[in-house]
């Protein structure tokens, strides 16, 4: 049963790690920096 749950978080995990963001229509992978702004894990730009 212990595995099981670690094997959902795992995947949690890592479907967030592949978060995307848009900008003027076009879609950046995470870690993208445009004009200072990067995009963040949660699909925002700072």
């Amino acid at each position: 049963m212990k595995q099981l749950y670690l094997a959902v978080i795992l995947m949690l995990l890592s479907v967030s790690a592949f978060a995307e963001c848009y900008l003027d229509g076009v879609l950046y992978p995470a870690g993208t920096v445009i004009s200072g702004l990067t995009c963040q894990a949660d699909g925002s730009w700072r």
